[in-house]
């Protein structure tokens, strides 16, 4: 009987323990407010999210950082303007200007130059005068790369005063469809005296 009581005491003392340890435990816990906005929580192991504001400066690459290269512009290319400007065939001028030449019945006389700056043989296949008072001449074998030619060209109205403009138009192996165009131009002056135009 001893023994039997000394148990149920044990248990009874047991059972006290552990609803005591029970009500412990209910009041260590704080009550959760049911009003509270969720998102002034913060996730388990997170941040909370900082807002964004709209009006903000933008932030500065901080030292160390590299700051995003703006797009290259690209190179701008030169558009060739002329067909002399495109060809192999350059000429050292494309106008003279005689100046003022005396009425005489003698022509007056130029010489345009050209070198051939490609990497093939350039051949003069048309030398066209804007009118007959202009008289081209021109080299007709061909002009291997790096070497030069010429077109002489003869005005022979210089007994009509006034100014005068001549164009010539030159094709050849390298610019079949688009003539360059050459330019003479200047002024016949009558140089003779009253008593001369008299007589």
């Amino acid at each position: 009987m001893k023994k039997v009581s000394f148990v149920i005491a044990l248990l009874f003392m047991a059972t006290l323990v552990s609803a005591q340890s029970s009500q412990t435990e209910g009041k260590s816990e704080k009550p959760k407010n049911p009003n509270a906005s969720p998102q002034a929580t913060q996730h388990q192991g997170g941040k909370p999210d900082k807002a964004k504001n709209p009006n903000a400066p933008a932030q500065t690459p901080q030292q160390g950082e590299k700051p995003d290269k703006a797009p290259k512009a690209k190179p701008a290319t030169a558009d060739q303007t002329t067909t002399e400007a495109a060809s192999p065939l350059q000429f050292e001028t494309l106008v003279i200007d005689f100046g003022d030449i005396p009425k005489s019945d003698k022509p007056v006389e130029t010489v345009f130059r050209f070198k051939n700056t490609g990497k093939d043989p350039i051949i003069l296949s048309s030398v066209q005068a804007s009118c007959g008072c202009t008289a081209p001449e021109w080299t007709k074998d061909p002009v291997l790369p790096k070497k030069t030619g010429e077109i002489k060209v003869q005005y022979k109205n210089t007994h009509i005063v006034g100014p005068f403009v001549k164009t010539i138009s030159v094709k050849s192996n390298k610019n079949p469809d688009d003539a360059i165009v050459l330019t003479i131009k200047g002024k016949v002056i009558d140089t003779a005296t009253p008593a001369d135009n008299e007589q």
